[in-house]
């Protein structure tokens, strides 16, 4: 995730409004706006957030989209797909997801995907680990 989504997503999960967000980015940097911060300020402003509570939280769909993304990968390289692109892998997973992306799908939706991408795998012998 990029840097500056850290600091709005902190900012969200911390209940701070702008004003309370950007006397916090003065405090620590001198500077009033994210986007006016280096790589290492964003780090140090994401310290002090976690210091005040932040937890980032990892999407606990990533092993399923990472799986969705590897079938598709390994479809593409034994070169069974027209279209290889991420958007068609996007568009393939909306038939399982009630047209939602992979990102808010719900897990047994994405499970139905990943089943589906390994009976095409199988069907067309292309060989993928699990």
């Amino acid at each position: 995730m990029k840097i500056r989504r850290l600091l709005k997503a902190a900012q969200n999960q911390l209940d701070m409004d702008d004003v309370l967000y950007r006397q916090n980015l003065i405090e620590i940097t001198g500077k009033s706006s994210s986007t006016a911060l280096s790589y290492y300020e964003c780090k140090e402003v994401l310290k002090h957030f976690e210091s005040l509570g932040y937890s980032p939280t990892a999407n606990p769909r990533e092993g399923q989209i990472k799986r969705i993304q590897y079938l598709w990968m390994r479809l593409g390289e034994e070169k069974k797909l027209t279209n290889f692109t991420k958007q068609a892998m996007h568009s393939f997973c909306q038939r399982f997801t009630g047209n939602e992306s992979v990102y808010k799908a719900k897990r047994p939706q994405l499970s139905a995907c990943i089943e589906a991408l390994k009976d095409w795998c199988n069907r067309e012998l292309v060989s993928f680990d699990g």
